[in-house]
Parts: C-alpha cells; structure tokens; sequence
C-alpha cells in the first residue's frame, strides 16, 4: 500500500505504508490526537522511558542535540567523529551546531565497523560520535561505550533509517545516549517529513528543549498533499517508457529529483494520528520488508549489506555491492527502465569528497559501486527476481 501503489509498477526505493484514504481517516482522528501521544507511543514502541522531542526533520534533531549540549561536562570540544559513508545531512547538522566533521572509515566493502579501531580513534576532544544505522541494520557500538564515557564523548544513534531492530536484546535506539530519528519520504516510517529525538542520558534532560513547533491542523494537511503530489510526480517519471518518451524521461528523473521536498513547518496532530498507525501497523510491514531483503542474500558476486550474528535486521532498502567493480550505471539504467528505481542513490559520494579530503578507500568504494535495491512491502516476487537474475547476469 502507497499513495501511488498498483498493481504493476513503478517502484520506488521505499515507499510509505498508507494512502489517501488512511490519510483521510487519520486527518478525522487529529483533533483527538497530540503530537505528545504519538511520543508516548514511539516510546513505548521502543521500551523507554526517556523525554523525547519532536523535531522539523531528523537534521534538525541532530542539530539541537549537538548544539544543545555543548560543554555538557564543562569544556567546549571542537570535533563530532561520523562515518564517511553517510547522508550529507549528518555532516550538514554537524556544521551546523558549530563544530568540526572527522570522519571515520568502513573496515571493509561490506558496510562492517569496527569499533575496536573507533575506540582507538576518539580523543577527549571529539564532543560526540555519531553511530549509523544504515538501510534498517543496526551497528553494534557497544565496545565504544566505556571509552566514550571516560574521555566525555556523547554516543549518538542515528536511526534515520533504522525504526526498531535489535542490538542483542535492546531496541536500537536505547543504547546511546541520544537518538535521532527521521520521518521524511523514504524512511521506515513516512509522515511526510519530521523528526524525534530521543534523550536516554538523564544528564542532559535539564540541557535539551526543542522549539515548540506545533502546526495548525489545515496547514499540516495542506504540506502533506503536497509531500503527495510530490511522490506521484516523482514515481510516474518511474513508468516504463515506450521507446520515443525515454529520453523525455530521463530528463523528468532528473528535473524532479532536483527538486526540494516540500518543507516541514511544524509538526502537529496529523502526523501524530498518522504516526500512530503506522507504528501499530509496522509490524508486518517490517516483516516482509525482511522477507523481500532474503532474497539477495548469497547472489554469486555480489555481497549484502554486513549483519552482524547478534543483531537483529529491520531491512529498509537492500544495499548490495559486487566483490569486484561493475558497470552499476548499466545495470541501474536497464532496471530504471522498466520501472524498478535500482541504483547508487545512499550515497554516490562519501562526506570525505563533500568536504574535500582525501577518500576513505572502503567508504568510497561503496559509494561508488554499491546498489540500493527496494525491497519494500509494495514490492512484488517476480519484481524482486527480475533484479535478481539481472545481478547474477552482470558479472
């Protein structure tokens, strides 16, 4: 189910778990619904207790999060330690809060860290490092914690693309001492923008409080059928084209992926009744976005994104890359064509090239060969086999 969901393509890389319809009957339920309720229940969901805040999006999150707790235990520290192999967002937030990005490798080609040389990395003077979870698996970070603790590092959890999962028994997101989330388009759970942070280190209670940015009821649901219109735009440019429309087609892809989402103004009741019934129907979801991801374990050539024997995977996009480089703009471009959005969209280029420093040589390769592939709950078995066969004949 998707706002633009049929029974035949086109698919986007992750697609929300509600229409028009849903949409409608949560904008009915929003006057008896507070942004605070659908805290409680993202809380609850996770098994926590801590305060968490609302936020415009999850950049926004990770912003006041580091900026809110500047000279938390008394000095002023100048660098946030992140991975190169991320959004630009996260370096984005980083600057924005005022301190410097240092960014930390992959241990190899296969999304693995490893934190043991993470451990031997942070410095008294890194004020937080920021742990990715990427694509729905969670990293275990664990042996970080006790460093970071001595030398006054903040451990931040970006669950961007993470809702749940485990890290043995505890829910990602619990473990550090912040966590952000994010609730934009092509997220585990989509609002149409939005954020939350979550504060599980009572130290930095009294040091953290979100603008208050609560929307008016008609705005909100004005911004969301624009999110809407957004999402059919970009996914009818997705059809399979007949063959005079396919150069018109690429040219379209790329007008509107130059486009900025609409902005989230606030976030208010109808995200909240929505988000509600997206967690209480997430579970199945997770399910067969789980289900989907199997079918690209064990592809001669290729490697799935790295899940590690003690965690616990909420797949939200499938990331595969070749053992040896590829032709992915091929095998992409003959995907895109019929339909299925396949390609090196998270991320084409790593933060080290962002900020013009020399490359992470694990982190580059899989910005420039690695596959995101959907594996969404709209996706169909033939779908999932076509991209399949497509893979094993690429090499």
């Amino acid at each position: 189910m998707s706002v633009t969901s049929r029974g035949r393509g086109p698919r986007d890389i992750v697609e929300e778990s509600w229409n028009e319809d849903i949409l409608a009957q949560c904008y009915g339920l929003a006057r008896r619904v507070t942004v605070a309720d659908f805290l409680d229940r993202l809380k609850s969901f996770l098994g926590v207790s801590g305060r968490m805040w609302a936020a415009t999006s999850g950049r926004s999150a990770l912003r006041e999060a580091l900026a809110r707790t500047r000279g938390h235990r008394g000095s002023v520290k100048k660098s946030v330690l992140i991975c190169s192999f991320n959004c630009i967002s996260v370096c984005e937030a980083v600057i924005e809060a005022g301190f410097l990005p240092e960014t930390f490798d992959l241990a190899d080609r296969w999304g693995r860290i490893d934190w043991d040389a993470i451990v031997a990395q942070l410095r008294s003077d890194h004020h937080a490092v920021v742990v990715p979870h990427l694509f729905g698996v969670p990293n275990d970070f664990r042996p970080i914690r006790q460093t970071a603790t001595e030398l006054g590092v903040l451990v931040i959890e970006d669950c961007a693309q993470t809702l749940g999962g485990r890290i043995g028994s505890a829910v990602t997101g619990t473990v550090g001492d912040l966590a952000i989330y994010s609730f934009t388009y092509n997220k585990p759970i989509s609002l149409g923008g939005g954020g939350a942070l979550l504060i599980n280190n009572p130290e930095l209670e009294a040091l953290i409080q979100l603008p208050d940015r609560e929307i008016s009821l008609d705005l909100e649901m004005k911004e969301i059928s624009l999110f809407v219109a957004y999402l059919r735009g970009r996914r009818s440019v997705l059809e399979r084209p007949s063959t005079f429309s396919r150069i018109r087609r690429r040219l379209l892809l790329r007008d509107i992926e130059s486009q900025e989402l609409i902005p989230t103004t606030g976030f208010g009741s109808l995200k909240a009744a929505l988000g509600i019934w997206e967690l209480e129907h997430y579970a199945p979801i997770c399910d067969r976005r789980n289900r989907n991801a199997s079918h690209f374990s064990g592809l001669p050539h290729w490697r799935s994104w790295h899940v590690s024997d003690n965690i616990s995977p909420v797949w939200l996009m499938q990331k595969i890359v070749p053992e040896h480089p590829v032709d992915v703009a091929r095998i992409s471009r003959g995907l895109q064509t019929l339909g299925l959005r396949v390609g090196t969209f998270n991320w084409p280029m790593t933060l080290d090239h962002s900020l013009s420093l020399p490359e992470r040589p694990n982190a580059s390769y899989v910005a420039t060969y690695g596959l995101d592939v959907p594996v969404h709950q709209a996706m169909e078995d033939n779908e999932l086999e076509l991209i399949v066969n497509v893979l094993k004949a690429s090499n």
